[in-house]
């Protein structure tokens, strides 16, 4: 016959969980008092233990996971993994990635008067290409910007804000340029204008389909 007190005490800690009616009335209000808080934690305790348990397992499951899916992205020199064929990919298309690999930045400048007062600053934009060479792009002042934007991007202008202007601004060139690279070369982009009113035709003449660069 199995040991009952081994059954019941098995994989437990054994905490009081219930006093005879008999021991129990026989204990003064701070002993019952006590008694109950021990009850109630113990029960609370051991809901805890059982959530934390099923955590750790979770845990271990995910840490399984996570490792295969770290060895199938990086693999080894025996059986490459997704990263090292992207990489080895990349360098036979390096030529033509770094063809239309270019920064931007956009900023104010103050131009300079002979009255300080009138002075007003100016958005210009700042193309760097891959090989570090770059060119300084008129835009204008602000309404100008808006104007430009209303008619190319963005209907909506009038609460429009200087980041955003910036950001539409960026966006808008970022596809003219891949475009402009595409059609000709860095060595003609930078011998060009490429102020607004050109940016502006090519977005007409574009349409829709400048939104694919």
């Amino acid at each position: 016959m199995r040991n009952i007190s081994e059954y019941y005490a098995k994989n437990k800690e054994f905490l009081i969980d219930y006093l005879p009616d008999e021991f129990f009335i026989n204990l003064n209000d701070s002993q019952r008092i006590n008694y109950r808080i021990v009850r109630e934690n113990s029960v609370q305790m051991q809901n805890i233990k059982r959530e934390i348990n099923e955590i750790e397992i979770e845990l271990k499951k995910k840490k399984s996971k996570l490792k295969s899916l770290k060895k199938q992205m990086i693999g080894t020199v025996d059986r490459p993994g997704y990263l090292l064929k992207m990489n080895a990919a990349k360098e036979d298309l390096k030529p033509l990635m770094d063809l239309y690999t270019f920064s931007l930045s956009i900023g104010f400048r103050l131009h300079k008067t002979k009255k300080k007062s009138e002075a007003l600053p100016k958005l210009y934009l700042r193309v760097q290409n891959y090989e570090r060479r770059f060119k300084n792009i008129y835009v204008g002042n602000i309404d100008y910007a808006k104007t430009f934007l209303s008619e190319v991007s963005y209907p909506s202008v009038e609460n429009i804000s200087i980041d955003e202007i910036k950001d539409e601004i960026k966006c808008v060139y970022s596809a003219y340029i891949r475009h402009y690279i595409w059609k000709k070369d860095w060595n003609q982009f930078f011998n060009a204008k490429h102020d607004l009113s050109a940016v502006k035709e090519w977005s007409i003449q574009m349409g829709s389909d400048r939104f694919r660069w």
